[in-house]
């Protein structure tokens, strides 16, 4: 009989399907594991995806019912005063994977100098609303490149940021500041600096 079975090459047959049989384990194995990574990532995506939503749920509550709307009455307030006839605002659109947040009516300003003045407004309305909430922050904001901003909006700004008590930073050339009273330049200016008097007195 052992002798059939070898003439028949059941014997050789038997072994190469038991080494089948174990490849096809392991091939199985992996396939499980595969499924049950895939099932734990899936689970792990789904409670960020609820963690997440549940985020932007209170960060647009939080932005529509309140901090928003008291960020507003500054910038509204300030850009109406910089700008006479245009009233900025912020908004924010949710698009399902970010909050893109918009300045309504920023189109609307013209001059050179008026999307400076428009930063500045944000800027100095963005800290007063920080100052009247009293959340810890920098209470000072620091600008440039202010030349080309009309002497009627930078008024409109320097006396806000005054009134406000808060610190408003600008390095300017002399000769750009010529409308201003030397009163004005005088409580308001805090270093001078020129060819005799350089910064850290480095020549």
């Amino acid at each position: 009989m052992l002798k059939d079975i070898a003439n028949h090459n059941l014997l050789s047959l038997f072994v190469e399907m038991g080494d089948d049989k174990i490849k096809l384990h392991e091939e199985l194995g992996k396939l499980q594991y595969v499924i049950e990574s895939e099932y734990e990532l899936s689970s792990k995506i789904e409670s960020l995806d609820s963690k997440i939503s549940d985020c932007r749920d209170k960060i647009n509550s939080e932005l529509s019912n309140h901090n928003l709307k008291c960020f507003n009455r500054y910038f509204k307030y300030l850009s109406k005063k910089v700008f006479k006839t245009v009233e900025l605002s912020c908004f924010f659109e949710d698009n399902k994977n970010e909050l893109i947040f918009k300045v309504k009516n920023i189109d609307k300003i013209q001059g050179d100098g008026s999307p400076r003045a428009a930063v500045m407004a944000f800027d100095l309305s963005l800290l007063a609303y920080l100052k009247k909430y009293r959340l810890p922050l920098p209470e000072f904001t620091l600008q440039d490149y202010i030349e080309s901003v009309d002497y009627d909006k930078l008024n409109e700004l320097f006396e806000f940021s005054n009134r406000m008590e808060i610190q408003l930073i600008c390095s300017v050339l002399s000769s750009t500041i010529h409308d201003f009273s030397r009163e004005f330049l005088s409580e308001n200016t805090v270093l001078t600096l020129s060819s005799d008097n350089k910064l850290f007195k480095i020549s």
